[in-house]
C-alpha cells in the first residue's frame, strides 16, 4: 500500500527497480523492497544493545575516539561497518546515475551516521545539522508521539547535543548549523548558502515542484498539500504556560547553547 512520490504503488515503481538491478552491478547489492532499512542501516551485529554500545556515542570525544579505535582493531565488525557504508555508496549512485547528479542527501537523524559514511572511500561527506526552535519542535514530538513535555523536550535535547558531539570528528568546513526557521523565512537565500556550502552551482527555487515526477521516501507530506515553504507556528495555541515552563527547565540552556534567545 506504500505509494512513491510518483504517485506508483512502491513495489511498481521502475525507478526503484531500477535502483535495485543497479547496485548488484556495483558490488554491493541494496534491495529497496526489503524493510531491513535496505541493508543501509549500521547494524553490525543485528544485537541492539551491542550495537549501541559499538557503534553510538559515549557522550566523551576521548571516549568514543578509544571505542572506535578498538573497534577498529576487530577486523569483522569493521568489514561490516565497511561493507554498510559502501552499500549507502551503492544506493546513491544507483540513484543519482539517471540524472546525472552528483549529490545525494541523506536525511536519517541517526547521529551516527554521518562518521560511519566517512569510512567509504567513494563517499566524500558534509553534514547540514538542521535545527528547530525547542517550543516547535517539543510541540510536535507532543502531538505526533503523544509524550508529555518534559520527555519530548528531552528528546529535543539529547539528539542536538549527540549531533553537536558528532560534529568534533568532521573540519570545519564540512559541518553547516542550520535553522529551521531561517529556512522558511527566506528559502531561495538559504539553499543558495547550502549550495555554496556542497560547491554545487546555485539554482532558483521552483514554483511548482510537482511538475516533474519525484521518488522520494519518507513523510506523508510528499504526496500531497502545498509546495510552499512555510514556517509551521501552530506550537503557540498549542503549549500552555505549562508546559512552557518544563520545556525551559529541561531543555532551555541546551537551547541557548545553540544560538537560539529562549528561553530568556
Amino acid at each position: 500500500s506504500y505509494r512513491c512520490s510518483c504517485g506508483a504503488l512502491f513495489r511498481e515503481c521502475e525507478f526503484w527497480h531500477g535502483v535495485a538491478r543497479r547496485t548488484p552491478e556495483l558490488g554491493w547489492p541494496v534491495d529497496p523492497f526489503r524493510t531491513n532499512f535496505w541493508s543501509t542501516y549500521f547494524a553490525p551485529t543485528g544485537r541492539r544493545y551491542l550495537d549501541a554500545l559499538l557503534i553510538r556515542s559515549l557522550r566523551q570525544t576521548a571516549l568514543t575516539r578509544l571505542r572506535d579505535a578498538l573497534v577498529s582493531g576487530l577486523p569483522p565488525l569493521q568489514r561490516r561497518l565497511v561493507a554498510t557504508a559502501e552499500a549507502n555508496w551503492a544506493l546513491a549512485r544507483a540513484v543519482l546515475e539517471p540524472k546525472g547528479a552528483r549529490v545525494f542527501v541523506d536525511t536519517s537523524r541517526d547521529h551516527q551516521r554521518p562518521k560511519l559514511l566517512s569510512s567509504s572511500p567513494h563517499l566524500d561527506v558534509y553534514v547540514i545539522h538542521l535545527i528547530r526552535d525547542l517550543r516547535a519542535n517539543s510541540s510536535s514530538i507532543m502531538k505526533n508521539h503523544g509524550l508529555d513535555a518534559a520527555t519530548a523536550a528531552s528528546i529535543w535535547r539529547r539528539a542536538n547535543l549527540e549531533s553537536e558531539r558528532g560534529r568534533r570528528f568532521f573540519l570545519p568546513e564540512r559541518w553547516l548549523r542550520l535553522r529551521y526557521e531561517e529556512l522558511c523565512a527566506d528559502v531561495q537565500g538559504t539553499l543558495d548558502r547550502i549550495s555554496d556550502f556542497l560547491g554545487v552551482p546555485r539554482a532558483p527555487v521552483p514554483e511548482d515542484f510537482r511538475s516533474v515526477p519525484h521518488h522520494m521516501v519518507g513523510n506523508r507530506m510528499r504526496l500531497g498539500g502545498s509546495g510552499e515553504v512555510r514556517e509551521d507556528t501552530s506550537w503557540k495555541e498549542r503549549l500552555s504556560e505549562g508546559d512552557l515552563a518544563t520545556i525551559a527547565r529541561v531543555a532551555g540552556a541546551t537551547s541557548r547553547r545553540l544560538g537560539y534567545d529562549w528561553p530568556r
